[in-house]
């Protein structure tokens, strides 16, 4: 694994890394020096000591209060570090032997990574503590404690995080990744915070405890991981800040834009269309505002080009697929899917009645029954639009559906339409629509569906896209014809083994003996 990374560093020019670690700091603070170490201080105070303390407190005579009141002084603390060989043995023993022990057992648990870098793979580290200079920091790797200091860990932590950030600010485009590391067993539950607050990208950030560092092959197949994708997310890097550049660049323009409209223009829309259509200006301003802001973040050059670099990405070097992904794609691809759910619920409680808010196709309802989410069942509403919006309709077109938790176990290609995500109060699930069974109902006994005491509640609203695509396949599949079944078909198939060898090495895929015929491999692990 040495060789494999010394050549990715090679590659990708690292001839440095950083570790900020409260380890390598020079000056002890205030509160680092526990309280009976002062007590244990002035008790051993004695007369060789005495003229650097009342140096110190610019007094003529020794005062062990002013002492006691200097001691929360960082300030003060860290002038008597400075002199602290002018102190008796036993006098800056009892002051500051415990802090020294402590600042070596940090150093001796991060020796290994710095024999790791320094010595096996051939490159400079820099050490720096709380006091560093971080806008020199140049380099392409960066190791940070979780916490920066031994007194207030939520401090400590958001030292951490400014740090980075502060990093980061030297030169956005091209970030360093970053290896979060801990002996502490909150590093699981605060690694999270760190990278978000932290302003870092997934693959731009790894956590790791401090004692894998003795294991070297363990340690550096993480460093390899994070070495290798680190061009690809420079490139996904640029596309994230141009998003932010472009949120808030266009973000002005279009309000700039719609700043100019008066009320005569809101009064014209309202009376020439929305009236004629019975839809609310206030709904309908919500949806073209969306839409004309998206028009303006298109016009972004910076953004399109960013964008368009992310085609180049090929992805060879990465693992195949899993079935689950990271967790923030859940909502995500229901945010695709769906309008927010908090927009369903502003029209439930500002309508004069739950079941007379405006019923639109893609309104997905669920029943009251009090059962688990995934027993329910659900409908869909697939009535024209225009329809509904105009009142024309005397009965609105359901199909029900089948709720199913979202997992391993049912992440599959269905026969029947499926809607592979759905957020219901923050549990994630996915909906098998039966399109064989349409109901209908009608608009005058809507009460007895979603009134108070009905049966069925609305939950969320597909976006018009995915409500008309489910819409559709409704009604192709009205009109099936039947086909006589057919022959299976056969594909020939191919099979890659890879497996790591006694010396860790990953080897890489058993050749076929023919690439028509299915391969058989059996690899010795």
């Amino acid at each position: 694994m040495i060789e494999q990374v010394q050549a990715l560093l090679r590659d990708n020019q690292i001839a440095d890394v950083t570790i900020i670690d409260d380890a390598y700091d020079d000056v002890p603070k205030a509160a680092e020096i526990k309280t009976e170490n002062w007590n244990l201080f002035l008790d051993e105070m004695d007369e060789e000591s005495i003229p650097l303390i009342t140096e110190l407190l610019s007094v003529d005579v020794y005062d062990e209060n002013l002492v006691k009141n200097c001691r929360a002084d960082d300030d003060f603390v860290a002038r008597l570090w400075g002199q602290k060989e002018r102190l008796s043995a036993r006098v800056k023993k009892a002051l500051f032997e415990d802090y020294n022990n402590e600042q070596q057992g940090k150093i001796a648990q991060l020796q290994p990574l710095e024999t790791i870098f320094r010595e096996r793979l051939g490159v400079h580290v820099h050490c720096l503590g709380r006091s560093g200079d971080y806008t020199q920091v140049q380099t392409r790797i960066v190791f940070i404690d979780l916490f920066l200091g031994i007194t207030g860990e939520e401090e400590a932590i958001d030292r951490a995080i400014r740090t980075i950030r502060e990093i980061r600010s030297v030169d956005p485009n091209n970030p360093p990744v970053v290896i979060l590391m801990s002996s502490s067993p909150r590093l699981a539950s605060k690694r999270d915070v760190f990278r978000d607050d932290g302003q870092l990208l997934g693959c731009q950030f790894r956590s790791i405890e401090k004692n894998v560092f003795s294991d070297t092959n363990t340690f550096l197949t993480d460093v390899h991981d994070l070495i290798s994708s680190f061009p690809d997310s420079l490139k996904l890097n640029r596309f994230i800040l141009a998003w932010e550049r472009a949120l808030d660049t266009q973000r002005e323009t279009f309000l700039r834009s719609v700043r100019k409209l008066d009320l005569t223009d809101y009064a014209d829309l309202k009376r020439l269309i929305l009236d004629a259509e019975g839809e609310g200006l206030g709904d309908h301003l919500v949806d073209v505002y969306h839409t004309y802001f998206h028009h303006f973040l298109e016009s972004d050059r910076d953004l399109l080009d960013a964008g368009h670099s992310l085609n180049t990405l090929e992805f060879k070097t990465y693992p195949p697929s899993h079935f689950l992904p990271t967790d923030e794609i859940k909502p995500i691809l229901d945010a695709s899917i769906f309008e927010n759910a908090e927009r369903v619920k502003f029209e439930r409680d500002v309508a004069v009645l739950p079941h007379l808010d405006s019923i639109q196709l893609g309104d997905v309802f669920i029943s009251r029954e009090a059962i688990p989410y995934e027993n329910r069942e659900v409908l869909v509403v697939l009535t024209q639009a225009c329809d509904l919006q105009h009142g024309n309709a005397k009965s609105i077109l359901l199909i029900k559906g089948s709720l199913k938790p979202y997992s391993i176990q049912n992440y599959r290609i269905p026969n029947a339409p499926r809607t592979p995500i759905i957020d219901i109060d923050g549990a994630f699930f996915v909906i098998d629509w039966d399109e064989s069974w349409p109901i209908t109902w009608s608009i005058d006994s809507l009460d007895e569906l979603l009134g108070l005491d009905g049966k069925y509640q609305k939950i969320r609203r597909f976006r018009s896209l995915y409500g008309l695509q489910l819409q559709q396949r409704f009604i192709g599949n009205l009109g099936r014809v039947g086909t006589p079944a057919s022959m299976q078909a056969t594909w020939p198939v191919g099979l890659s083994v890879f497996y790591r060898n006694s010396r860790s090495e990953v080897r890489i895929p058993v050749k076929a003996a023919s690439r028509t015929d299915v391969m058989a491999a059996t690899v010795p692990l």
